[in-house]
């Protein structure tokens, strides 16, 4: 069983990895919830008067049960725990309970005062019925082991239960042939939060340098308006960006988004580099797409990054961080000096 068949995490990890297994979506009473807030939301009147609690909760994001005992041997998640009572294992990008997010600062800095807010996760976590916790890399495996310090009773049990397995990822060309780069190099970007993902600093880069080297041009795929506030971005700043873009496009495509098949294509047949010089990531896939297509890839060395990206094979951009590799992004300054760091860099 697995939560969602068509979501990006679900489809890179988890959906048809097994050859021998039969995979199926089962719908969950939180996804309800979420969809009957959904519908409250499109009343204006009651978005009002209610404000933020028509809106999903982390658990109810990040937590499943279903409504009745599906006809499953396991149920798959991503992110999610399960209050449920079938077998059911997870693979996780941060931190498992992942609903708990906002404690997630707070406990790395070792300011968890209410411990026993996690103990029911702990406890359904160290249950039979959880079979396996599947990290997507070894940073991610670091964090929740640190997390697990903190419930000594438990950590033996869960942490015998966990394992990395990175995304899996075909390679994307039957054979390697040296790109052949006639009349212009081709940087490709992609990302859904463009501007958090590293789009400030790759536009102002280019157009410092775009007079004085007319031979390259920029894919870029990126959602302009979703906002994460890992970087420091007015609503001048922003319009500056894409003005860059409008008096650019003969040099400059961009597409708000565009179906994986044709992503995958772009990257095999027009691009030289890969582009990410994020500033948060728990993984990077299109760093993984790129080098199946042949692209050497500029990124920063966050989290997973360093584990799939080296000076060997790509270029990488050394940014001020935590010991779980986590950017500072917790004030306007720390925001400032790692987009200044990246733009120099890169």
């Amino acid at each position: 069983g697995v939560q969602k068949m068509n979501a990006y995490p679900e489809v890179r990890n988890i959906i048809e990895k097994l050859p021998n297994a039969s995979y199926i979506e089962i719908k969950d009473r939180y996804a309800k919830i979420i969809l009957f807030k959904k519908k409250l939301r499109s009343y204006n009147k009651l978005k009002k008067l209610f404000k933020s609690k028509l809106y999903p909760t982390l658990k109810e994001l990040y937590s499943f049960k279903t409504n009745k005992t599906e006809d499953v041997d396991l149920i798959h998640l991503f992110n999610s725990i399960s209050y449920g009572n079938e077998n059911w294992g997870v693979t996780f990008e941060t931190l498992i309970p992942f609903h708990n997010q906002k404690y997630i600062t707070s406990f790395l800095r070792d300011e968890v005062a209410e411990k026993h807010f996690f103990l029911k996760e702990i406890k359904i976590l160290s249950s039979e019925k959880c079979k396996f916790l599947i990290a997507i890399s070894d940073c991610t495996y670091k964090i929740q082991e640190i997390f697990l310090n903190f419930y000594p009773k438990y950590k033996k049990i869960i942490i015998d239960k966990m394992v990395v397995i990175q995304p899996p990822q075909k390679t994307l060309l039957k054979h390697y042939k040296k790109t052949s780069i006639n009349s212009e190099l081709n940087f490709m970007f992609v990302g859904s939060e463009f501007f958090c993902k590293g789009g400030i600093e790759i536009l102002n880069v280019f157009d410092k340098i775009k007079d004085r080297y007319q031979n390259f041009s920029l894919t870029l795929i990126g959602d302009f308006d979703r906002f994460n506030g890992r970087c420091l971005l007015s609503l001048e700043e922003k319009k500056r960006l894409i003005n860059i873009i409008n008096k650019n496009k003969k040099r400059i495509i961009h597409h708000k988004e565009l179906p994986n098949e044709e992503v995958l294509e772009l990257m095999k047949t027009s691009a030289h580099v890969g582009l990410l010089p994020t500033h948060a990531d728990t993984y990077g896939y299109s760093v993984l797409e790129f080098q199946a297509s042949g692209c050497p890839v500029i990124s920063t060395n966050l989290r997973a990054l360093s584990e799939i990206n080296n000076e060997d094979c790509g270029w990488l951009i050394d940014v001020s961080k935590s010991s779980l590799k986590e950017a500072f992004s917790n004030t306007s300054d720390e925001l400032f000096e790692i987009q200044n760091t990246v733009e120099k860099k890169l």
